[in-house]
């Protein structure tokens, strides 16, 4: 391997690493003499200052990071963000419970939705502070883990394209 093509694969390298100088060279606002000492000083780029520089200009970061495919793929989500949420964490046993919140959800006898989440250890029932005694009771005190009070929620609707891409 000759000692310019070990010059610019360090220098990728190095850019490759750093999303922040990717972006900048992208939009043409960094200083490419001033980086290219940065890399010598740095990281101990052992070369030339003008090949040092020359590998910069030929580094095309094109798979690297491409913002406006990024942007294109968030365009037409929506996000929402909604305050005095209540997180009622249960034991895993409390499943048998969970029909009759169901049936007060169906009776509209809730007047916010629950939000239910389970885990390996847990399940969590997010709703607004509201409802909270209502959730609370028809549950036996021996389900309830914990109960977190006035949080916030934020919620992310992603467009079709958002949830059919990769990565």
């Amino acid at each position: 391997m000759n000692i310019m093509s070990s010059v610019n694969q360090q220098v990728w390298k190095l850019i490759s690493a750093d999303v922040s100088i990717q972006k900048g060279l992208k939009r043409d606002i960094i200083n490419i003499r001033g980086l290219a000492k940065f890399f010598m000083k740095r990281y101990g780029v052992k070369a030339s200052l003008d090949s040092v520089i020359s590998a910069i200009r030929r580094y095309d970061g094109s798979e690297s990071f491409v913002e406006d495919d990024v942007v294109s793929v968030f365009k037409n989500s929506i996000i929402s963000t909604k305050n005095n949420v209540v997180c009622v964490s249960l034991r895993l046993d409390a499943v048998r419970q969970l029909p009759k919140l169901v049936d007060m959800q169906n009776n509209h006898q809730l007047s916010y939705h629950i939000k239910l989440v389970t885990g390996p250890n847990s399940i969590k029932l997010l709703t607004d502070n509201v409802e909270k005694d209502k959730v609370l009771g028809l549950f036996n005190e021996k389900y309830i883990v914990n109960v977190e009070d006035d949080l916030s929620e934020i919620s992310v609707s992603l467009s079709q394209k958002a949830i059919s891409t990769k990565g």
